[in-house]
């Protein structure tokens, strides 16, 4: 989760954007699957119960928003809309999450996952161009761009280390099918943080 407020506000513009064009109906029970202390709910996004499961355990202080510890519990509830923002492309074994995912989720459910769109071989994620807009971005701290740069260990573009995976729409489209999933919708948006903006791939879906 970017802690960045406009990456934040950004991030609740698509989520609300993709639920208004798809989903029916409140949501009234939701769960934030991988998300950390619930800053990604708006007022829409389970207007009567709003769940956390996240493995780090994190404390969460917001209020209206109650943290599930244990997946086995999960089990227990049953959710009109999960969603996982930002997980899938830290996970080594991504069939397996996405059979984590499924079991927790009825025929009802409706399912929202977001990852970056990333194509590690497309010329431009490696243009020393984009580093270079780095240094006349003035929400760009020059602390920041001290740590980015140390990281970077000789190499001319932005370190991507953190991410194992890395998703196109038609990888992603191809993963959630093939893990018992129905698309209902996937769309590519721009959301703005302090890096400028980041191109993110959206998908709703429910189980087949």
């Amino acid at each position: 989760m970017n802690n960045d407020s406009m990456a934040l506000k950004e991030q609740q513009r698509v989520i609300v954007k993709l639920i208004k064009e798809n989903i029916p109906g409140k949501i009234r029970t939701a769960l934030d699957y991988g998300g950390n202390q619930g800053e990604t709910f708006t007022e829409l996004i389970g207007t009567e119960k709003k769940y956390v499961y996240d493995i780090s355990d994190v404390e969460i202080y917001r209020e209206g928003i109650e943290k599930i510890k244990e997946y086995s519990k999960l089990l227990e509830y049953k959710f009109d809309f999960i969603m996982c923002n930002m997980t899938l492309e830290h996970v080594s074994y991504p069939r397996d999450f996405m059979k984590l995912l499924y079991d927790i989720g009825s025929a009802d459910t409706y399912y929202y996952i977001e990852v970056p769109s990333e194509n590690p071989f497309a010329k431009d994620k490696f243009s020393i161009i984009k580093n270079i807009e780095l240094l006349f971005n003035s929400n760009y701290s020059n602390i920041k761009l001290i740590k980015h740069y140390l990281h970077l260990k000789g190499q001319p573009y932005m370190p991507m280390s953190e991410h194992v995976n890395f998703y196109t729409p038609k990888a992603l489209k191809t993963l959630v099918e093939r893990n018992g999933f129905r698309v209902i919708d996937i769309q590519e948006n721009y959301e703005k943080g302090v890096l400028g903006k980041t191109k993110v791939l959206s998908v709703i879906c429910k189980k087949k």
